[in-house]
């Protein structure tokens, strides 16, 4: 599996799963297309799923093992951004914090990102090395945690917000209705918020967006979605993933869309009308966020 996101701002590649744990050939293709001046982050999974054997991997020997093998794939002298992509609760934040400021130490990372953490996760983290960036999942579709707990204490510490799924996985493009099927093997077949009868309640806040793009012409409701992130705080960058490569084009287009105050607050009144259904995740992922 490879995740690939591009900021087209910066010229940064942000996030790549690490290549230990599944990251194709592929990724080298893609990376010497990609001009020199470009970054990457590395993401270290919460576990290592082994025959009958699951074992922590977010200790400082896996850590350190990880991190050479992704310099040595990525053909690069430092990860510019290294994640935990989960908090591994037998493991001590503290621990994690002080194995990745001793990469950064030896010069093989440059900065330190956590994934889904817990607030309380980050201020003890960040006490040991500064944090710089939290993936975290933020979009109109999923706001009161993130607004009421996590955006607060970023905002305090001068944290960065990678957002991911900023884009509620795809369900606001527009492009899925009560009537969508999926592969079995899409992860959204066991999402609560993506039974039919919850997305044809959700398509409401679908509606919203293309209400607002339809306004602005030759605009989306993708990217009415992103751009309403990108207006939320100058230290908020979304990352949403695509396979193809018209939609990777018509996010990047987000970044003209120009929503007004006015813009803002017709969406945020709308949107605060609107109860979206289903959660976000089975109850058994969501147990491993927040952490």
């Amino acid at each position: 599996m490879i995740e690939t996101r591009w900021d087209p701002l910066t010229r940064k590649l942000p996030s790549l799963v690490d290549p230990k744990f599944g990251m194709s050939v592929y990724v080298q293709s893609l990376l010497n297309m990609i001009t020199s001046d470009s970054e990457a982050s590395c993401t270290v999974p919460d576990h290592l799923q082994l025959p009958n054997k699951t074992t922590p991997d977010n200790c400082v020997p896996h850590t350190d093992c990880c991190d050479e093998d992704s310099l040595r794939r990525l053909k690069v002298d430092a990860i510019d951004l290294f994640y935990q992509h989960r908090v591994d609760p037998q493991v001590p934040i503290e621990d994690v914090a002080e194995a990745v400021k001793d990469l950064i130490r030896e010069g093989k990372v440059k900065h330190f990102g956590l994934s889904e953490p817990g607030v309380q996760t980050i201020r003890r983290a960040h006490e040991v090395q500064p944090v710089t960036a939290v993936q975290s999942e933020y979009s109109l579709w999923w706001r009161r945690r993130p607004e009421e707990e996590l955006l607060p204490m970023l905002e305090e510490l001068g944290i960065g917000l990678v957002p991911f799924s900023p884009l509620g996985k795809g369900f606001l493009t527009g492009n899925i209705d009560s009537k969508t099927t999926f592969d079995t093997s899409d992860f959204r077949n066991i999402v609560p918020r993506f039974t039919p009868e919850a997305r044809k309640a959700n398509l409401a806040l679908v509606d919203l967006l293309r209400k607002v793009a339809e306004r602005k012409k030759k605009t989306t409701p993708a990217q009415i979605a992103l751009a309403w992130l990108l207006a939320q705080k100058p230290w908020i960058v979304p990352i949403p993933g695509t396979r193809k490569l018209e939609r990777l084009e018509e996010n990047i287009g987000a970044v003209a869309v120009e929503l007004t105050s006015e813009d803002l607050r017709e969406i945020d009144s709308a949107a605060s009308k609107i109860t979206i259904q289903g959660a976000r995740y089975p109850e058994y992922l969501e147990k491993r966020t927040g952490l």
